[in-house]
């Protein structure tokens, strides 16, 4: 599930970047704007996209926090199959 939720994400989040890449680098190659690093980085944030900024930070602190409970869920299972472990004997004590 968590796999899925940032696969989506990560999705929306790509496809909007291409979009944006793509427009300005059509700029560029029309002359419509210089080849500078710093008009590049302005053209970066004023060209607009599908998505709003707004979106762009949700799906970001979505896939955070997917991250996030999905650490915190592997800790737990890890120290709960531990405990369960260390109530058994060890079977390589025996060797």
């Amino acid at each position: 599930m968590a796999f899925a939720i940032t696969i989506s994400c990560l999705l929306f989040i790509i496809t909007e970047v291409f979009q944006r890449a793509n427009i300005i680098a059509e700029k560029i190659i029309h002359g419509e704007i210089v080849y500078d690093i710093a008009i590049i980085r302005e053209q970066i944030l004023l060209t607009p996209g599908a998505l709003s900024e707004g979106t762009m930070n949700a799906l970001s602190i979505v896939i955070g926090m997917v991250w996030l409970i999905s650490m915190l869920d592997s800790y737990y299972l890890a120290r709960r199959q531990e405990a369960t472990c260390s109530n058994q004997e060890n079977p390589l004590s025996l060797i």
